[in-house]
């Protein structure tokens, strides 16, 4: 579950754009 928080942590990546988390 680490994982989850880890990619929440990392800096704006593209899959932020395709998921739409403003």
């Amino acid at each position: 579950m680490e994982n989850s928080g880890s990619f929440i942590h990392r800096p704006p990546l593209p899959i932020n754009r395709d998921g739409g988390h403003s």
